[in-house]
């Protein structure tokens, strides 16, 4: 994603579960741990600046480099929570 920070997000929206995910994504990229690592960094590189996913899938991603935690602290500007 490109962001700010060149390779991250501009919002991230985290949401409990696979299934809450897959129902909350319009118009964005979706991590929800069932796509290979690199399924996953296509969906990051590609244009959406908002992503679903789910903290777990999140960690996954930043344990496995497919997230930086410098790109995402360097380009995030909005968070949401919702019942994580």
């Amino acid at each position: 994603m490109k962001g700010r920070g060149g390779m991250a997000p501009t919002a991230m929206i985290l949401v409990p579960s696979r299934e809450l995910c897959q129902q909350s994504t319009v118009e964005s990229g979706s991590l929800t741990g069932e796509p290979s690592f690199s399924e996953m960094a296509s969906a990051l590189a590609g244009p959406p600046d908002v992503f679903v996913s789910t903290p777990a899938c999140v960690q996954r991603c930043l344990s496995s480099g497919v997230l930086q935690a410098k790109g995402i602290q360097d380009s995030l500007s909005i968070l949401v929570l919702d019942e994580v």
